[in-house]
């Protein structure tokens, strides 16, 4: 988990802008749930625009997750009992 965090920052543009990133690094930019996370402090920052499709697109991630996450475990408790 740690190594994805650090893989975020470095391809979300929170140590440095992305266009100094290699080529790999910015096809995964538009992708990870720190960059939207770093779109929506910097639209707060600005106080120019609104917040809510970056909030929508990070609660659609985390319900995604949990409830894969929830499927998964329903699956193997199932198997596991048996």
């Amino acid at each position: 988990m740690l190594l994805f965090m650090i893989f975020q920052i470095g391809c979300s543009g929170g140590t440095y802008p992305i266009e100094l990133t290699n080529p790999l690094l910015r096809a995964f930019h538009p992708y990870l749930p720190m960059t939207i996370a770093m779109s929506g402090l910097h639209q707060t920052i600005s106080l120019g625009g609104s917040i809510t499709e970056q909030v929508a697109i990070l609660v659609g991630m985390v319900m995604a997750f949990s409830l894969g996450t929830l499927a998964y475990f329903y699956r193997h408790q199932d198997a596991s009992a048996e």
